[in-house]
C-alpha cells in the first residue's frame, strides 16, 4: 500500500550550475519558477523544497534568516519540487531555464524524476506555525493534523523557527521531525505534506539523515 501511494507523487529534482542564492528565497524562487510554469500554483498537493546547501545540514540546522545573508550554491545542490507524478513531465521544463530570484540568476540543469521513498524518520524543515506559538501549543495541533490524516502512533521532535518573507506578510514556521512512523503513516506524510504555504517550502517531508 504505502508504494502505490508515494508514487503518486514524486520530486522532480534539478541540478545547479552554483552561484547565489538570499537565504530568505522562498517567495521569490516560487514566483520565478510559476512564470515558467502557470500550472503550478493551481496544481493541488504540488510544493516547491526550498534551496539547501551542504553547509545547512540535514535542514535542521540552517543560517539564520538575515536580510541579506546568501546561501552559496554548490554543484551538488539541488532544487526540486514535489508534484504529482502526471505532471514530472510538465516540470522537466524547467531545465535550461533562466530565472530571476530576487535579483539573483538561476538557471536549472538537467531535471530528474525521483521517487519518494517512505522511512521511519521524516524532516520537514519549515511547518507553519503561529509568531508566538510555542511547542505546548504547536506539538499537539500539529498531533491532531497527524490524526486526521490517518497518521497515529507517531513522535514530533521540534526544531528551529524560521521567518519567510512574502510581499504581503511573514511567514512563521518551525522545523519538526517525526519518528515512529510505520510505512503507511510516511507514504502519507510525504505524498500529503502538512500545513499550508506548500509553494513556500512548507509542510514538505524528506527522510531524515542525522548529521554526527
Amino acid at each position: 500500500m504505502a508504494d502505490s501511494a508515494t508514487d503518486e507523487f514524486v520530486d522532480v529534482a534539478f541540478g545547479l550550475p552554483g552561484g547565489r542564492l538570499p537565504i530568505d528565497h522562498a517567495y521569490a524562487l516560487f514566483s520565478a519558477i510559476s512564470a515558467v510554469l502557470p500550472w503550478l500554483a493551481d496544481e493541488a498537493g504540488a510544493r516547491v523544497h526550498q534551496v539547501h546547501t551542504a553547509a545547512t545540514g540535514s535542514g535542521w540546522m540552517r543560517p539564520e534568516d538575515a536580510t541579506g545573508d546568501e546561501l552559496h550554491l554548490s554543484r551538488r545542490t539541488k532544487l526540486k519540487l514535489r508534484v504529482p507524478r502526471r505532471r514530472a513531465e510538465d516540470t522537466l521544463v524547467l531545465s535550461g531555464q533562466v530565472m530571476d530570484v530576487a535579483g539573483y540568476p538561476l538557471t536549472p540543469g538537467s531535471g530528474k524524476v525521483v521517487a519518494l521513498v517512505p522511512a521511519s524518520t521524516l524532516l520537514a524543515r519549515h511547518v507553519v506555525c503561529e509568531e508566538q506559538e510555542d511547542e505546548s501549543r504547536f506539538v499537539p495541533r500539529l498531533n491532531a493534523s497527524l490524526r486526521g490524516s490517518g497518521v497515529t502512533g507517531a513522535t514530533l521532535i521540534c526544531g528551529r523557527t524560521h521567518r519567510i518573507s512574502t510581499p504581503d506578510c511573514v511567514v512563521h514556521t518551525r522545523s519538526v521531525v517525526v519518528t515512529n512512523l510505520d510505512p503507511d503513516g510516511a507514504a502519507c506524510l510525504l505524498r500529503q505534506g502538512i500545513g499550508p504555504a506548500g509553494m513556500l517550502g512548507c509542510g514538505i517531508f524528506i527522510p531524515y539523515k542525522r548529521i554526527e
